[in-house]
């Protein structure tokens, strides 16, 4: 098992890892990719590419069901 960048891959490169966050009362058109834009004012510092991917929230029945918790 290798930890660390990947072989060829400069040291230092960016390197970014697929995790599965659920953001409350964001809604996004359509499955796709989107980027989040990091800014203060008019100044933009970054941007942070994500994919969103159909699928079901932890806790709920179906996507558009509220979970008991929620009733």
């Amino acid at each position: 098992m290798a930890i660390g960048h990947a072989a060829g891959q400069v040291h230092g490169a960016p390197q970014f890892a697929p995790l599965a966050i659920p953001f409350n009362n964001v809604t996004c058109s359509a499955p796709g990719r989107y980027e989040w834009v990091i800014a203060v004012g008019t100044n933009e510092l970054g941007r942070v590419p994500i994919e969103v991917v159909p699928g079901l929230m932890p806790g709920r029945a179906s996507g558009d069901e509220q979970a008991p918790s929620e009733r």
